[in-house]
C-alpha cells in the first residue's frame, strides 16, 4: 500500500495540504479502503508512531523529500518496527499519577491554573481505577533508555513543577540528552500561550529551534508551521 501511494506521491508538484489529501484519498479509494486504513501506516512512516497531527500537515512540514524518504524506507520493510522519532517536546508534562511528588502541594498557591484538587480529580478519571504505576499512564515509572532528545518546558510556580524534573533527572540517567526549559511565574503551558505572552513567544523559538536541529528537513519557522510542530512533538 505504501509503495503504491509512494509513486503517486512522486509525481505530486502540488505539495499542500489540500493537494495531498485528494490524492491520498483517490488511492485509498483505489484500493477499496477507508483513509484510516492507508493513513496509519503513513503516520507510522513518518512520525514513528500511530498518533500524530493530521497526516497531510505532516507531510507539508516534513517537506516532500522528507516524506518520501520515510515512506519509501517503510515501504522497503513493511514488517519492521516504526522508526523512532527524531526528538521530542512535552510541555508542562503530568508524568506521574501516583500524585505524591512535593510541588503539588508546595505550589498550591502559586499555579494559576491547577489545583491539587482538580488535578487529582482528573487523574482518577483517567485511571477509572487502573494502576497508576502503569508506564503507559505514568511515563515515570517507565524505561526511558533509547528515547531521542527530549525537551521539557515547566514553570517553577506551578503544580507539576516536580513531574517535569523527574523525567529530565530519569532520562538523563539513561543517557537521554534532555534541554529543560523552566521559568518562574508562568502559568501551566504557557508556550501555548505565544499570542499572549512575550516569554511564551520566545520560549515557542526556542522550542522550534530545537526541533529544527533533529529534523533533517528545513522549515520556514512561520506562526503556523510553529504551532505544527508543537503538536508533532507532544503526541509523539
Amino acid at each position: 500500500r505504501l509503495a503504491g501511494l509512494s509513486e503517486m506521491l512522486h509525481v505530486q508538484n502540488d505539495w499542500t495540504i489540500e493537494a495531498l489529501e485528494a490524492t491520498t484519498k483517490a488511492y485509498a479509494e483505489q484500493l477499496e479502503l477507508g483513509l484510516g486504513k492507508l493513513a496509519q501506516p503513513m503516520r507510522a512512516a513518518l512520525t514513528g508512531t500511530t498518533t500524530s497531527p493530521g497526516i497531510f500537515d505532516v507531510l507539508v512540514l516534513l517537506g516532500k523529500e522528507e516524506s518520501l524518504l520515510r515512506i519509501d524506507a517503510q515501504a522497503a520493510s513493511p514488517d519492521s518496527s516504526p522508526r523512532m522519532p527524531a526528538c521530542a517536546v512535552s510541555i508542562s508534562p503530568g508524568a506521574d499519577a501516583v500524585g505524591d511528588t512535593p510541588s503539588r502541594q508546595a505550589n498550591a498557591a502559586s499555579d494559576a491554573m491547577l489545583t491539587p484538587r482538580m488535578i487529582k480529580m482528573a487523574t482518577d478519571l483517567y485511571l477509572a481505577g487502573h494502576d497508576p504505576r502503569d508506564p503507559y499512564v505514568s511515563p515515570i515509572y517507565g524505561d526511558f533508555r533509547g528515547l531521542p532528545p527530549l525537551m521539557l518546558t515547566v514553570s517553577e510556580s506551578e503544580a507539576l513543577r516536580d513531574d517535569a524534573y523527574r523525567v529530565a533527572h530519569r532520562a538523563r540517567q539513561a543517557g537521554v540528552a534532555v534541554t529543560l526549559r523552566a521559568r518562574w511565574n508562568m502559568p501551566h503551558v504557557w508556550p501555548v500561550f505565544h499570542s499572549m505572552l512575550p516569554e511564551a513567544r520566545q520560549d515557542v523559538t526556542e522550542i522550534v529551534g530545537f526541533m529544527r536541529r533533529h529534523l533533517s528537513a528545513p522549515v520556514a519557522c512561520t506562526r503556523a508551521v510553529a504551532r505544527t510542530k508543537l503538536r508533532l512533538a507532544h503526541s509523539g
